[in-house]
């Protein structure tokens, strides 16, 4: 693959999912107890007013949590995903530079798909027997 500047690697992009999805263990905890009854929340501060206060302080950071883990998760996904496109395109175009004449339509093929095309004779211009570049396909 030549180097332009961009490149995908799709082992690095599963990496960084999984390492996503571990990292919203905590928030996954925050999620489970946030939905736990309160119960005792009020003796156990001693006052109902704080306790109502807590409460909402708790469901607020639940449903937030709730959110960071859906949208994490949902990033996760697409890192996944993205990853086996690539690697799937790359495949693709590694396959295309090996086997390219399959790819050209019947009518600009000199050879039959899998043959080795004719060499190609720089003497010669395009269009006199000779196919239309080094590749020998033309």
């Amino acid at each position: 693959m030549a180097d332009d500047g961009f490149k995908v690697d799709g082992p690095y992009l599963r990496t960084a999912a999984e390492e996503l999805v571990q990292a919203l263990t905590v928030a996954r905890a925050i999620v489970a107890r946030s939905t736990e009854p309160y119960g005792q929340l009020d003796a156990d501060v001693g006052s109902i007013q704080l306790g109502m206060q807590l409460r909402n302080v708790w469901s607020t950071s639940g449903d937030t949590m709730k959110a960071l883990v859906a949208k994490g998760e949902a990033v996760a996904v697409a890192l996944i995903v993205a990853a086996d496109k690539y690697d799937l395109a790359e495949a693709k175009a590694y396959e295309a530079m090996k086997y390219p004449a399959p790819l050209l339509p019947p009518s600009m093929r000199t050879t039959q798909p899998g043959a080795t095309p004719p060499p190609f004779d720089m003497t010669k211009p395009i269009g006199s027997g000779n196919p239309a570049g080094p590749g020998g396909a033309g």
